[in-house]
């Protein structure tokens, strides 16, 4: 099966990723809290151990990574669909 980029699709990449989202307008104060409670639970030993042996990579990032993260990543996807004129139907 050839690559993305053997396909005509440079620099597009594909992968699964978790994350917590909240409602927009959800306040600092408990975006902050929620975050480093995620961050501290992925970083216990017992945890990550079983996560990883799972096949997950862990990575955890401060609100705005992740938010960063997901306009690329829907701007990335966006792209695709105008260049290969998919649609969500």
């Amino acid at each position: 099966m050839p690559t993305f980029e053997e396909s005509g699709y440079p620099g597009l990449l594909s992968s699964t990723f978790y994350g917590l989202l909240g409602p927009a307008g959800l306040p600092r104060e408990v975006v902050l809290r929620l975050n480093a409670a995620v961050v501290a639970a992925v970083a216990r030993k017992e945890l990550a151990e079983r996560l990883v042996a799972l096949g997950y990579e862990m990575a955890s990032n401060t609100p705005e990574q992740f938010a960063a993260f997901l306009r690329d990543d829907s701007a990335q996807w966006l792209r695709l669909t105008k260049m290969t004129g998919a649609s969500a139907e």
